[in-house]
């Protein structure tokens, strides 16, 4: 298993990347979401935070990434070999531009906001797609969230049997 510092950081040098493209591309606009969070109570900053990034995750990585590597791993084992990497990397693709689109409304008056959401997501979805395929998330899903056990084991099988 991979060192947890390794994520962390990876984590932190994204955060910092996204600021940066956000100040030299888009005047740093993004600062106006982060002041609107930080004028809410502490718990509800939290419970934004925590349930944004679960339901996120298990939307964008477990289902439309895993979905969407695996039938591209379907398709592309038609015309030949499959490369899992190829399948794997065109579901996190997917994905981080899927994941970007629903953050357009959170600053509807943003010059280039669709631009903004999904370059800035994007680069975010795509760190978030390759720590979920290289970071053990994937083989752990089903024990991180006990009650989706049933509903979530046939993606993974289906994924592990043709992406993994």
């Amino acid at each position: 298993m991979k060192s947890v510092w390794q994520f962390i950081l990876v984590g932190i040098a994204t955060a910092g990347a996204i600021i940066g493209l956000d100040q030299l591309l888009f005047a740093g606009v993004s600062r106006q979401v982060i002041r609107a969070l930080g004028a809410q109570p502490v718990l509800v900053r939290c419970a934004i935070i925590v349930f944004a990034a679960i339901r996120e995750e298990l939307i964008y990585r477990l289902g439309v990434s895993t979905l969407i590597a695996w039938l591209a791993a379907l398709a592309l084992s038609r015309v030949g070999p499959v490369q899992k990497t190829i399948a794997i990397w065109i579901g996190i693709v997917v994905a981080a531009v899927l994941f970007g689109l629903p953050h357009v409304a959170n600053l509807p008056n943003a010059p280039h906001r669709f631009l903004r959401a999904l370059s800035l997501n994007g680069v975010a979805g795509i760190v978030l797609g390759w720590l979920y395929w290289n970071g053990d998330l994937r083989r752990r899903s089903s024990h991180t969230y006990p009650p989706m056990r049933s509903s979530i084991s046939a993606l993974r099988v289906l994924s592990e049997r043709h992406c993994a």
